[in-house]
């Protein structure tokens, strides 16, 4: 019986000039080290700009197989929630920035959800935190 596989994307703000040397461990050290123990798990971890990680719990706990939802959380209380499915489309993306430069706070610095087909006024600003369900 073949196993099942997740896929878990981790992406990352890139806008703290001064946190190039956080960043550089990370790619080096803590991201390598994650991807193989979550290969342990059946669980393929794709990074996406690197600037941020993910804890140890969350690595080791994965997505729930049994997950069918995600949400993102933003700071300001409001959440918007997808089906895997839907989060795993072509057009859904966290945009952490925007023409090369870093998204201005209006607009929903330091993270936003992006979801084609959908009005901008359901796209997370300010997100905080995502939660698999």
């Amino acid at each position: 019986m073949a196993e099942i596989w997740r896929t878990v994307r981790v992406f990352v703000s890139s806008t703290f000039r001064d946190m190039q040397a956080e960043r550089d461990h990370l790619v080096r050290v803590v991201f390598p080290e994650l991807k193989e123990r979550c290969r342990k798990r059946h669980v393929q971890l794709i990074d996406v700009d690197l600037r941020c990680g993910v804890t140890e719990e969350e690595a080791e706990g994965g997505v729930k197989p049994e997950a069918s939802e995600v949400t993102f959380y933003a700071i300001d209380g409001y959440s918007e929630t997808l089906s895997l499915e839907e989060a795993q489309q072509e057009g859904v993306l966290l945009a952490y920035a925007v023409n090369g430069q870093t998204l201005p706070t209006e607009h929903g610095y330091p993270l936003r959800l992006v979801v084609k087909g959908k009005y901008g006024a359901y796209w997370v600003k300010w997100m905080e935190r995502i939660e698999f369900m």
